[in-house]
């Protein structure tokens, strides 16, 4: 067992190894030693903190809690620390573990390499793949220096870009940014004569061929470079923008062996040492996260040119409990911002939503009104309910009648989602007073929905129905039941089309909308479908559905071809949501008929408005069925 014991601390890695197979795991305790022996307790301390000299041991200020007089104590002979103020003790892998936010295996792989160590985990990865990852490795660092060194050994039209971007000399290095020259085989050339084959080259996605198949160039041409850092600080990849008007703006290198931008978040090695209050400040850019840390917000993070994912959501996590989510201003930052809210509540974090203003952002925010401003208008945003609610406000009048229904049952139907009753009665509580209305009509609004959906059992599981109905889709309930059943299958063999033809799944999109489909399931597994190359609100397990899916591929779809199952789809569609809304007006005159408490006047206009409508619905019905050849059967 590896353990230490003295007046001091115990400390024992054996449940650590444990977990790593086996009854001594797949890393015995003699390698443990080994790297711990290689990296000294308080040189190790003291690149992340200062230490001073206390007799035989050596103390210094915590850094897990705060204090004015140093109560860390570290023993060079015994190679242990402990601090008398908060209780935190261990050894030299355990101040790293917590120092860099690493699991036990994570610290015992960035240890192993900086001491020129092998720490081989994976019984299942042999030692030409093993060898084949080192080499990636050292190819992106060795690509890294070689792009860092082109930019700052002489001026040039990138310095002259970052300096003009307000880029300091301290956050280029800091971030390692480098040039990619006007060049086609710059890197290419220094590389091979590092002896790097170019086949082992292109599997770093550095190189391509060209289109004959016989000659390779550089990716990477007339840009500036940001290296992209794994959380252990290893290269992993490249992002690049143009110096100038070629397209695309931004590059990322593809995916490798070592590189999935699905699961990686820019600057997370540096912003990690950084989180204070368990806090991230999710942003947009390269840019973005460079100008934060350079003006002392160090806690920034980006995602890499693609919408925010599930892995990215349970990467988050794992550093913070809060995400302060700080996209642009403009439209497409609204709607990344409301899609990565999904995202994050779903993972359980706290999420304030940080608006600067249609035409700011955070590099430019940060770099003219500097941290405090920054940090202030942090505590005065709003969290991701408040927030939604402010969005939906926005698209409605509040000063008619209209405009104040509409919004609060958009709003009621956004207040569903929130789990905790106390949340949904203060959040109802604003609405209501809001809009001059009974906090209990709102409250019977989300939760009298609520009890209706979750406690509806449902007729027939197989089909999904029952529970599983959207309460958008209230057409659904006028239609005959053996339509109804028919309408629900064409849904699934719409599904199945599109599960068996991704190619055509663009042309499904332009036809149909999510919110058409009928089932709450149906809707999920369509929207992962349209937008699973983003990742975006789509993202979430497909597992969930696996009956269904399984129901989905069982189906025959030679009962009809795709444009014939449309067709059908299509003209259920349109013709039952007609029917619905004369339904619905048709109420709303018995309604008026029988209230005593409106002007006659006032019920004969509106009576008159509805029964034009109802005229206008009537016509639409005759027409679509004639158009479509069809009989009038209502």
């Amino acid at each position: 067992m590896v353990i230490i014991e003295s007046s001091w601390v115990k400390i024992s890695h054996e449940s650590e190894l444990k977990k790593l197979g086996g009854p001594m795991g797949k890393i015995n305790e003699d390698k443990v030693e080994e790297i711990k022996e290689a990296h000294d307790i308080v040189d190790t301390i003291g690149n992340y903190i200062e230490v001073k000299s206390s007799g035989s041991s050596y103390k210094a200020l915590c850094p897990f809690h705060n204090e004015k007089t140093p109560s860390f104590m570290i023993n060079r002979d015994k190679q242990i620390y402990k601090c008398f103020g908060c209780g935190e003790g261990g050894d030299v892998l355990t101040f790293v573990m917590k120092m860099e936010n690493l699991d036990f295996i994570e610290t015992l792989k960035m240890m192993g390499e900086k001491a020129n160590i092998d720490v081989d985990i994976e019984d299942n990865i042999s030692d030409q793949e093993r060898q084949e990852t080192k080499r990636l490795y050292e190819i992106n660092r060795k690509a890294g220096l070689y792009y860092y060194r082109k930019l700052t050994s002489s001026k040039n039209e990138g310095l002259q870009y970052l300096k003009k971007r307000g880029v300091s000399s301290g956050e280029i290095k800091a971030f390692g940014l480098g040039l990619a020259e006007d060049r086609w085989d710059g890197l290419l050339e220094h590389l091979t004569k590092a002896e790097y084959p170019r086949e082992t080259i292109e599997k770093t996605g550095l190189i391509l061929k060209n289109k004959h198949g016989d000659r390779y160039y550089d990716r990477f041409r007339n840009r500036i470079i940001f290296p992209i850092f794994n959380t252990r600080g290893m290269v992993i990849g490249f992002g690049g923008r143009v110096l100038d008007q070629s397209l695309p703006k931004y590059l990322n290198s593809p995916e490798t062996k070592i590189f999935n931008k699905r699961k990686i978040l820019y600057g997370l090695n540096l912003a990690k040492k950084n989180i204070k209050d368990h806090q991230i400040i999710l942003v947009e850019g390269y840019m973005d996260v460079i100008a934060l840390h350079g003006n002392g917000v160090k806690n920034a993070v980006a995602t890499l040119g693609t919408s925010l994912t599930k892995d990215h959501g349970q990467l988050i996590k794992k550093y913070a409990k809060e995400v302060v989510v700080a996209f642009d201003g403009d439209e497409a930052g609204v709607k990344a911002t409301l899609r990565s809210i999904q995202i994050l509540e779903n993972e359980g974090l706290k999420i304030r939503i940080l608006s600067l203003g249609k035409k700011e952002d955070p590099d430019d925010f940060i770099r003219q009104k500097g941290k405090n401003i920054f940090y202030k208008r942090i505590k005065e945003s709003p969290n991701h309910i408040e927030y939604q609610i402010q969005k939906i406000r926005e698209k409605y009048s509040l000063s008619s009648t209209e405009g104040k229904v509409d919004f609060s049952k958009e709003t009621t139907q956004l207040l569903r989602r929130v789990k905790s009753p106390i949340e949904q009665e203060a959040y109802a509580e604003e609405v209501a007073r809001e809009l001059n209305l009974s906090k209990d009509s709102l409250l019977r609004e989300i939760r009298g929905s609520q009890q209706k959906y979750s406690n509806k059992a449902p007729s027939d599981q197989s089909s999904s129905q029952g529970s599983n109905e959207r309460s958008g889709s209230n057409y659904l309930h006028t239609m005959p039941s053996i339509e109804k059943d028919g309408h629900i299958k064409l849904e699934k063999l719409i599904i199945k089309f599109m599960m068996d033809n991704e190619n055509q799944i663009p042309f499904i999109k332009e036809h149909v909308a999510i919110e058409d489909f009928s089932i709450e399931s149906h809707q999920q597994l369509v929207r992962y479908l349209f937008y699973q190359d983003q990742q975006s609100s789509g993202d979430y397990e497909l597992q969930e559905h696996k009956d269904l899916l399984d129901e989905i591929a069982a189906l025959d779809r030679q009962e009809g071809e795709i444009q014939k199952i449309l067709e059908d789809y299509l003209y259920n569609l349109k013709k039952y949501k007609l029917i619905y809304r004369k339904k619905n007006l048709e109420k709303q005159q018995q309604e008026l008929l029988d209230s005593p408490n409106i002007e006659k006047e006032e019920v004969d206009r509106i009576l008159l408005k509805i029964g034009m409508e109802i005229m206008d619905i009537n016509k639409d019905l005759q027409n679509h069925q004639l158009k479509e050849g069809r009989g009038q059967d209502e």
